[in-house]
């Protein structure tokens, strides 16, 4: 519930939980199986005195992962076989090389394999020895550690075929007896195929987040359905028919778009055909485009002074502050919470103080007169005693902000102009006190300072573009563009366009009425359902994260992951300009199109 985008998680959700379902049905039945180089790879592994091996291990990791990597881009389809499960489930039936249930006519052994379990080889030499398929990429020689001139003789023999590349002539042969045949240009296509009683499912994939794929597929089946997981529905897929029972198609898949389609047995399905239609021909605006932000604006305070034991120390940052006061108080390493896991209860147990406070002080600037309005924020209120400009505040009855530990209180009328505090003590030390950021909520900008950043209480029409370059740079919520537009023929197919920006998810009202969301390529939206003859206002919502507002921003952490060593090592305020930050907002102005 604290993330601005969650009231519109549901729609992702809901489409992983039809792919999810449908794609865990059905039986995938590949020919090929490709057998890990797990064994090789415990024979370098050296758990005590350090790995020297350790290149060694990567190399064959990295060769491995580019070798299946290729294959998949090149749409052959396999499985993966470990040794162990191979031991307990394989056999030779059939001419196949089976385990458990998947039967197989192709065997590889990939590059880099210097050894196999006996039991593996055993079941390759039966294998061989029935007339079956196996492609070494490379040329294993040992046998659960030793050298083994058995598997050496096996694997020289004139059948079994020896490959140094993934070139494109060993690829086609391994596409040749696949019953599903995928060509594409542009983007990184991956396929998934599974068998029903009834037909076949093919889910395609553009993983590419940059560029479009387009290509052509043929598999068998008499009609082709395709499953919108996006919104539930499903619609006849336009296919040729080829010989064999084969059908073909046509794809186009934007960036990070995908398809999932069932070729059936039957004919005649009866589903409509997804209208196709292009938009091209613009509607005027009346208006121009006015932008609104639609919560409060913030501004996050991060560095204080603290006192304990009589000791005190300015400008740090709120988490060497905590460690500090965690380590005064017996914790060697400091805050527990970043810096351990809990069993069971050892860290809450160990909330027994009878001493230890501390006060914290937090200091800004402010310009101009503020509102009375303004509200400042503070983490688990029970604990604290707050004051601001030597004024102490109280928390409001049941009001909180982001998560509901978060204490909102009324203290616009003790800001001033010019410098200003925010200070808070505990008398007794608690295992839950951790010093964190205290926040400002209203009608402001936050401008950048020499270091950090100050308040201005200066009110900013917002226009198109980055909201972090127009004073907002910690606001993380919802801003809407607003345009009204004039609708003559309410039976033309109408769209809105998103042209570039940059945001979670993108909400689009007609009439003060939810029309649906843009989350993703090619970022349109039909609105014909919601307008109405006449005017027509539409909004466009572009909602942000907390990436900017929380963190990460010091010592220019990489995008996409975070941890409690983010907030290690900060030692000093930095220039605004330093700030990891994400630029969110609109662009480009939408367009209304028919």
């Amino acid at each position: 519930y604290h993330s601005p985008w969650w009231n519109n998680y549901k729609y992702l959700n809901d489409y992983f939980g039809r792919l999810s379902y449908v794609l865990s049905e059905g039986v995938q039945k590949n020919d090929i199986v490709i057998i890990e180089p797990n064994s090789t790879l415990w024979s370098y592994y050296s758990h005590s005195g350090g790995n020297p091996q350790y290149p060694q291990l990567m190399e064959i990791g990295k060769n491995f992962q580019s070798f299946v990597t290729k294959l998949e881009k090149s749409q052959v389809e396999f499985d993966l076989a470990s040794e162990n499960i191979i031991k307990d489930n394989g056999k030779v039936q059939n001419d196949k090389f089976s385990i458990g249930k998947a039967h197989y006519t192709t065997v590889i052994i990939p590059p880099l394999t210097e050894n196999l379990s006996k039991p593996t080889v055993e079941l390759l030499k039966l294998f061989v020895a029935s007339g079956g398929k196996l492609i070494c990429f490379s040329l294993p020689n040992r046998v659960d550690g030793e050298e083994n001139d058995e598997l050496t003789n096996l694997l020289n023999q004139n059948t079994v075929q020896h490959v140094t590349d993934l070139n494109p002539e060993i690829i086609n042969s391994l596409l040749s007896g696949q019953g599903c045949k995928i060509t594409h240009a542009g983007g990184d296509l991956y396929h998934y195929r599974k068998s029903y009683s009834d037909g076949e499912m093919l889910f395609i994939v553009n993983s590419s987040l940059n560029e479009v794929s387009t290509g052509k597929v043929s598999l068998k089946g008499a009609s082709l359905i395709e499953l919108d997981a996006l919104e539930g529905n499903m619609y006849t897929y336009p296919s040729e028919k080829e010989e064999k029972g084969l059908l073909s198609f046509e794809f186009k898949l934007e960036p990070s778009g995908s398809l999932l389609l069932f070729s059936s047995k039957k004919t005649n399905q009866n589903y409509p055909l997804r209208e196709s239609g292009q938009q091209t021909n613009q509607v005027k605006a009346e208006t121009e485009t006015k932008v609104s932000r639609l919560k409060d604006n913030v501004f996050i305070v991060d560095f204080c002074d603290l006192v304990i034991n009589n000791k005190s120390e300015s400008n740090l940052h709120v988490s060497k502050a905590t460690d500090i006061v965690f380590k005064t108080n017996g914790f060697e390493n400091g805050n527990p919470w970043n810096s351990s896991v809990q069993y069971k209860k050892n860290t809450v147990e160990r909330d027994t103080f009878s001493g230890g406070g501390f006060e914290v002080t937090y200091r800004f600037k402010v310009t101009g007169n503020l509102d009375k309005d303004i509200k400042l924020v503070v983490e688990r209120p029970n604990l604290f005693s707050v004051s601001v400009n030597g004024k102490k505040a109280s928390a409001i009855p049941g009001e909180w902000w982001l998560d509901k530990s978060f204490g909102v209180y009324s203290v616009g009328e003790f800001l001033k102009t010019g410098e200003n505090s925010v200070e808070l003590s505990i008398p007794t030390m608690s295992i839950f006190a951790e010093i964190e950021p205290v926040y400002l909520l209203g009608d402001f900008t936050v401008v950048p300072e020499k270091v950090g950043w100050s308040i201005d209480a200066t009110e900013k029409e917002l226009i198109l573009g980055s909201w972090k370059e127009q004073d907002q740079p910690f606001y993380s919520w919802d801003v809407k563009y607003s345009k009204t537009y004039s609708i003559d023929d309410t039976t033309r197919k109408h769209a809105l366009k998103l042209g570039k920006w940059n945001g979670t998810v993108c909400e689009v009202y007609v009439n003060n009425k939810k029309a649906g969301i843009i989350g993703f390529d090619p970022y349109s939206l039909d609105v014909s359902p919601w307008l109405e003859k006449g005017k027509n206002q539409i909004d466009v919502c572009v909602i942000g994260s907390l990436r900017n507002l929380l963190g990460p921003h010091y010592n220019n952490p990489g995008q996409g992951l975070a941890g409690p060593f983010n907030w290690w090592y900060i030692n000093a305020p930095i220039p605004p300009e330093a700030y990891k930050m994400i630029d969110y907002g609109l662009f480009e102005d939408f367009e209304l199109v028919y």
